[in-house]
């Protein structure tokens, strides 16, 4: 229930608001290219956020292991 929530609120809305822009007989890849740039910028928003967020997590369990004594697997 909450995953077709989320999707109602976010892709459907976008393809609302992008299909009256989309002209006769095009509107099935006009609205797949509108998903597909979506998808795309959510992959990028993913590894912008993870790539830090990965080094991060490596530096924190670097600093622990060095206060605890412990070694890193």
């Amino acid at each position: 229930m909450l995953i077709g929530t989320f999707y109602a609120a976010t892709d459907g809305v976008l393809m609302a608001l992008t299909g009256p822009f989309l002209a006769e007989g095009r509107q099935a890849g006009g609205l797949a290219l509108v998903q597909t740039a979506q998808a795309l910028a959510r992959l990028g928003a993913a590894v912008a956020f993870g790539a830090p967020a990965s080094r991060a997590s490596r530096s924190a369990r670097r600093a622990v292991s060095r206060l605890t004594g412990a070694k890193n697997r």
